[in-house]
This record gives C-alpha cells, sequence and structure tokens, in this order.
C-alpha cells in the first residue's frame, strides 16, 4: 500500500511538471543534470529562443540563493509555421560537496517547476551509481520503468541511499530508435527519464541507434580527462576508487587507435593505488546469449586487453553492455572479468530461441525489461562492490519484480581453502568425483576439473570440466550439479583411446570474489570398474 501511494504522488509530480500553468516556463526537453562535480553542476534544457533566462539555486533548508546565467549553446537551423527551439545550459559553480541543493529556470516573471539535486563528494566515499541501456523506441515501458521501478528503488524505498548515496548513471548505448531523428530524442529518452534526469547525470556510450554522432554530441556534456588525449566518442572519469572507461564499439570506432587509448587508461588505473575496481561500459557484446547475432569481434579484442590487466593487478573489472535485450551475468574463466549485459529499459524483449546459445562463462541470462544498481565500498581494508539486478517482467506481464539478481566481489578475497578429492570412480559409464567441502567466508561460485591421462610411453594430455552454481537460461537452472562437490562427467566426452593409460584428476574451487584456490593434490584413479560416491 505504501509504495502505491509513493507511485501515485510520483505519477501526480510528473503530469503537474508537464502542465504548462500561467506564469510557468514550458520546455522542448525539461532541464536536465550534466557533469555533476563537487562544488557544480551542469544544467542544459530546450524551449524556444529567448533571451535573459536564468537557473536560481538554493541550498536546502536554507534562504540563500545564487542566480547563474546560461548560454545558448544550439541552435535549430530549420522549422517552419512554429518557432526554433535552442539548447541552453547554464554552468553552476561555487556549491559545497555532497549537499542538496534546489533550482529551478527563471525568465522574467516565468518559471520552471522546482527540481533538486545533489553534489557529488570531494573524497573517497561509499556510493552507488546506475546502469540502464537500449531504450529505443520502447518509451511507455520506459516511463513505467523509470516511475515505477528506478525511482522508487533508487529515492523512496532504498534503505542504502545515506550510506550508499546514487550519484550517476551509465548509459551503453541505443537510447533511441532513430539517433538521426530530433523528435526521438524527446519522446524515446528526455521525457521518459525526465524524473531521473531532472536529480542525476547520466553518462552514456553510443549504441548502434544512435546513428552517428549528430544529437548525441549535441544533448550530452561528456568529461575531458587530462591525463589522456580528449576524445569524445570514448571517455574516462575517476570517482571515489573507481575508473569508469567508456568506449564506443559502433563500426566506425572499431580500430587499434581506440585499443591503444583502453590499454593506457587501465595502466593509469592499475599504477593508482586508490583505485580497487575498474568499470567499462560500451554497447556491443562479444558473446551474447539470448541473441547470438550481436556478438561482435571488437569486443574480444577489448576482452583480450581487460583479461591482461586483470591478471597482472588483480584489481577486478566489470563491464556493462547493452545491444541484446535481454539480463546476462558472466565471469571470464581465468580472470577476475566479470561481464554484464543490462537488459533493455524499453526495446523489445529477447527471448530463448534458435539464435540463443548457451556459454559456459555465462552464469545467468534471463529475458526481462529492468536495471542495474551497483553499490561501491570504498573501504580501505574490504573494497567491494555490489550488483543488484532489478527485474520488470516482460511484454506479457509489465511490473515491478524487485532484485532477480544480487553479486557481490570484494577486492582483497581470500582463496578457498586448497581442497582434496576424496573418492572417484567409473560407473555406469560416467566418472564420479567427490571433493571435500568448500572452505571459505564467500559463496561457491564454481568448481573446475581437471583430468589428465598419461600413456605408457609418458605422452600426457588433459581435459577441464567446469562446473558453476548456476545456469540460468530459458527460464530454467541448466547447472549440472546441486553441489559443487559432487560432479559427474559422462565418459563419451572423455578423450580416451585406448585402456593402456593412467587417469589422474585434480579439483579446484572458486568463490564469489572470482579467486581461485589452489589446485588439490592429483588423486590416481586405480580401479575404474567399481567404487560408489558415499
Amino acid at each position: 500500500m505504501i509504495k502505491i501511494i509513493f507511485y501515485l504522488y510520483s505519477v501526480c509530480l510528473c503530469l503537474l511538471a508537464n502542465i504548462s500553468l500561467a506564469g510557468e516556463l514550458s520546455f522542448s526537453i525539461s532541464p536536465y543534470i550534466q557533469e555533476t562535480a563537487s562544488t557544480g553542476v551542469k544544467i542544459r534544457w530546450e524551449r524556444t529562443l529567448g533571451s535573459g533566462a536564468k537557473v536560481r539555486v538554493g541550498k536546502l533548508n536554507s534562504d540563500n540563493e545564487l542566480e547563474f546565467s546560461s548560454v545558448l549553446l544550439k541552435k535549430e537551423a530549420f522549422r517552419i509555421h512554429r518557432k526554433k527551439l535552442g539548447l541552453y545550459e547554464a554552468e553552476i559553480d561555487g556549491l559545497l560537496p555532497n549537499t542538496n541543493y534546489y533550482y529551478q529556470v527563471i525568465q522574467g516573471d516565468d518559471q520552471s517547476s522546482v527540481y533538486n539535486f545533489k553534489t557529488v563528494n570531494d573524497k573517497r566515499e561509499n556510493f552507488s551509481f546506475l546502469v540502464m541501456a537500449d531504450a529505443q523506441h520502447g518509451h511507455e515501458v520506459t516511463t513505467r520503468i523509470v516511475q515505477e521501478s528506478v525511482i522508487y528503488h533508487t529515492f523512496i524505498n532504498n534503505q542504502d541511499r545515506a550510506n550508499y548515496p546514487p550519484r550517476f548513471s551509465l548509459f551503453p548505448g541505443d537510447l533511441v530508435q532513430h539517433g538521426i531523428l530530433k523528435r526521438d530524442w524527446k519522446k524515446h529518452f528526455f521525457n521518459p527519464l525526465a524524473p531521473l534526469l531532472h536529480r542525476l547525470a547520466v553518462y552514456p556510450v553510443k549504441g548502434n541507434h544512435e546513428m552517428g554522432r549528430i544529437f548525441f554530441n549535441q544533448y550530452f556534456s561528456l568529461p575531458r580527462q587530462t591525463s589522456l588525449k580528449s576524445h569524445y566518442n570514448y571517455y574516462f572519469f575517476d570517482y571515489s576508487n573507481v575508473r569508469f572507461i567508456n568506449l564506443d564499439t559502433t563500426r566506425a570506432y572499431r580500430n587499434r587507435k581506440q585499443l591503444k587509448w583502453l590499454e593506457t587508461a587501465l595502466r593509469e588505473a592499475e599504477k593508482n593505488n586508490e583505485i580497487d575496481f575498474i568499470v567499462l561500459q560500451f554497447h556491443h557484446p562479444y558473446k551474447s546469449e539470448a541473441w547470438n547475432y550481436g556478438n561482435t569481434k571488437f569486443t574480444g579484442e577489448i576482452e583480450e586487453i581487460l583479461v591482461k590487466s586483470a591478471r597482472k593487478h588483480q584489481k577486478p573489472i566489470v563491464y556493462f553492455n547493452g545491444h541484446t535485450h535481454a539480463y546476462s551475468r558472466g565471469h571470464k574463466l581465468n580472470s577476475r572479468l566479470s561481464m554484464i549485459t543490462a537488459g533493455p529499459i524499453g526495446g523489445a524483449i529477447d527471448t530463448w530461441d534458435r539464435g540463443s546459445k548457451d556459454y559456459p562463462n555465462y552464469h545467468k541470462t534471463i529475458s526481462q525489461y529492468g536495471w542495474v544498481m551497483v553499490k561501491v565500498n570504498a573501504d580501505k581494508a574490504d573494497p567491494r562492490l555490489e550488483i543488484i539486478r532489478y527485474g520488470f517482467g516482460d511484454k506479457n506481464e509489465f511490473m515491478d519484480n524487485g532484485v532477480i539478481d544480487r553479486f557481490v566481489i570484494k577486492k582483497n578475497s581470500p582463496a578457498p581453502e586448497r581442497p582434496s578429492v576424496v573418492h572417484a570412480a567409473i560407473k555406469d559409464k560416467e566418472f564420479l568425483i567427490q571433493s571435500t567441502p568448500f572452505e571459505n567466508s564467500e559463496s561457491h561460485l564454481s568448481t573446475q576439473v581437471k583430468v589428465s591421462y598419461m600413456k605408457k610411453r609418458g605422452k600426457t594430455s588433459e581435459e577441464h570440466f567446469n562446473f558453476n552454481s548456476h545456469n540460468i537460461y530459458d527460464g530454467k537452472d541448466h547447472r549440472l550439479t546441486d553441489d559443487l562437490t559432487k560432479m559427474v562427467i559422462k565418459i563419451n566426452t572423455m578423450k580416451r583411446k585406448s585402456g593402456d593409460e593412467t587417469i589422474s584428476l585434480q579439483v579446484r574451487y572458486r568463490n564469489n570474489s572470482l579467486i581461485w584456490s589452489d589446485w588439490s593434490d592429483k588423486f590416481l584413479v586405480i580401479n575404474e570398474r567399481a567404487g560408489e560416491l558415499n
């Protein structure tokens, strides 16, 4: 009941904000926040050309107010029968860090609705950020998700809001359906996301539906780092203990120049002791489970670079992509690299069909609308990321499903205790293996089995078999075992060519922070004809 009341209240506010009252400014695109800083923000809006518009800013619970002039960034070249529109910006500065402010646009006796924002911190802090992708032409769905789920779980029903204040949102591409059509930007992106854009900055990257950079570059003010040569289509910024790297995987920018830029941005983060985690966003996935046609070779090159970085410095790396319209979470087998497909907040859902494929590195694929919240703990003794996915159903039933996946990655996690093989035997054409219990402060994510074959002449070969705690796709969990200390390997998958081989096996365990234990001692399989699991 409380949630319904808050929802109705927020809807009423949104409706009132869009009604043009006497003396109230009207907008083509209502005010939205850009580049939140510790001492100020940029505020942009689009409306009919005029002069003298200012932004009045005041600290909450205070009578002191400041006024900032705006500048015209861009005006329309062509418009028939109606007045031309202009894109305006006011740069707000001189504010206090980590402080709540209200603001409104004023022009003469007319004024906008009152909105609010919060400056970010100038110190290392715990914080949260959001990830949304693929709005496209699903503006009706996007509007509901933003109002009923994003605003509700971020600002209304968020018990951790004080401990992990929301600072900004990432958006890995496909903000609109046709990026070359001006009307799509208002209808598909700015109007549906207005309740969020009034108060949080969004840092986007281009998707294929942006169709170039004409309006993308016009509407967004993106960071201009000084440590690397700036480039509008890919950029990075640091906040608290995280480096955020934003790439452009559209066809025109799939080149070595961007990969070299990425390598430099990673090296800087690796050497910076204040950086605990590296987060990336780009649009196209390398391996997409729900929509295999979305696979992109260039992203595979990006992954190779990220794997090398994570192996070298053991700083966990997480990347978010869009393009595929389903949520997926995966983890590279031999690296602390996690891959998250954010899933759509508007585009049509990709369901499991002949164009889908199960990849061993992916643990969950869920065909639902939704978005992601990431909570970042900056405690120097125990920094960690918590990835939380909120679901919103599918075309058959739109509804706030709350949290549908949650995953925690600690930077400084101890490795699981080295396991041992307790028993192994071949029975009924299956290789049965039992190992010791998992001992670690975290959850048991995966078990890997290494089977070695040695011929009498000394020639050896190996096979690896991976068992994950979950393998969810097509609405079911297809995991190979409910107990990661008890594994079954079918004999017909094994590369045995004759009976003159000695077989030995080893196991190792992986925890939720993507840390592997050492391999167990080799367990020699002597009697293949008998033996059962205890």
